[in-house]
Formats: structure tokens, C-alpha cells, sequence
């Protein structure tokens, strides 16, 4: 895991942007596991593969903490709906998060991490996808200026090769978008 810089380290306009992407991280986190916890409880432990003693301490850590995850949730409702907190409670709010992440057992920890992990390549995927897309469009209207809809239809048209290729190569990007994107958001719409 990259080694990012204490909140506490930075001042100034970028700090508040720091501690604001902290508190939603924290609540990722710590909200994942909550959900884990409904879906173990749901299909049971062995099918969501977590063994019954650590779903017990999964239950324990959510009543035992739930006004620590309510203070959490509230500051990240706050930053989602863009309303201000002062510093002092981003950062209490971030003490609070990384405490409750610290918490969290084991095995559940390494699989909320590993689900953060893996919806960010996925969202990585996503945007290389996107961004093939738009270059390969962009080719397109550069080959074919100032026309209209082009339809393989037409006896009359002839094609050279770098504009044939270029509408291979859109049709491969657009394909490949639409796969990454599924993907994409079908992890962040999983419950586990």
C-alpha cells in the first residue's frame, strides 16, 4: 500500500481536499464491511467464505461501534453533499475511521482492502477504455470530415484503408469501453 502523507502534515487549500478523500476512503471501508456482514448473515458464513468465529466478531465490532460508524458516516454525508465540516472534525472523524478500520478483524480487513484494491484497477480499466474510445472517435471524424452518418450500405462509397481501419479499430474501442464499463460498475454494485 503506497504511503500517503499524515493529514496533519499538509496545510493549506489542498489540505481540506486530503482529509475530505479520507473520510470517504474510511467510509468505503468501514461501510463494506457492515455490508459484508449483512451478506454473511444472509447466505451464511461458510458460503461467504468467513469462518463463524470471525462473523461473531464482525457483529460485536459493528454494536459494540455503531456511534463511532455514525459519527464516521455523518462527517462523509457531510463531504459528499458538500457541506463544510471544520478541519477539527475531519480529522476527528479520520482518528475515529482508522481506528474502527484498525478494529475490524482480520480476515475481514483483508477482504474490504482486497475489494478496494480490486474496484480501483477495475476503475482504471474503465477510464483507459474511455480514453482509447475518445482517441479512436476522434480518428474517425478526422478521416471523415464534414459527413454525415456513414452506412456500409452504400454500393457508391469506397473506403480507403486507414478509414477502414480506423472504424475496425472504433468498433474494437467501443466494444472493449462497454466490457470495462459492465465490469466497472457491476464491483461497485456488489454487496459481496
Amino acid at each position: 500500500m503506497s504511503q500517503r502523507p499524515s493529514p496533519g502534515d499538509i496545510e493549506g487549500p489542498a489540505e481540506r481536499a486530503l482529509l475530505e478523500r479520507r473520510v470517504l476512503e474510511l467510509w468505503e471501508m468501514v461501510n463494506a464491511a457492515r455490508r459484508f456482514a449483512a451478506f454473511a448473515e444472509q447466505v451464511g458464513p461458510s458460503k461467504a467464505t468467513i469462518s463463524s468465529v470471525s462473523l461473531d466478531r464482525l457483529r460485536r465490532w459493528i454494536v459494540v461501534f455503531a456511534e463511532e460508524i455514525s459519527v464516521l458516516g455523518r462527517a462523509r454525508n457531510s463531504v459528499a453533499h458538500a457541506n463544510a465540516l471544520p478541519r477539527s472534525d475531519l480529522r476527528s472523524a479520520i482518528r475515529i475511521g482508522e481506528r474502527l478500520v484498525e478494529l475490524l478483524p482480520d480476515e475481514v480487513r483483508s477482504r474490504v482492502e482486497g475489494a478496494k484494491g480490486a474496484k480501483a484497477l477495475l476503475e482504471h480499466e474503465y477510464l483507459g477504455a474511455l480514453h482509447r474510445l475518445a482517441k479512436a472517435q476522434e480518428r474517425v471524424r478526422e478521416l471523415f470530415p464534414d459527413s454525415g452518418p456513414i452506412s456500409t450500405d452504400s454500393s457508391e462509397e469506397t473506403f480507403t484503408r486507414q478509414q477502414v481501419e480506423a472504424l475496425l479499430e472504433a468498433n474494437r474501442a467501443t466494444e472493449e469501453y462497454v466490457a470495462k464499463r459492465d465490469a466497472f460498475f457491476a464491483a461497485s454494485t456488489l454487496e459481496f
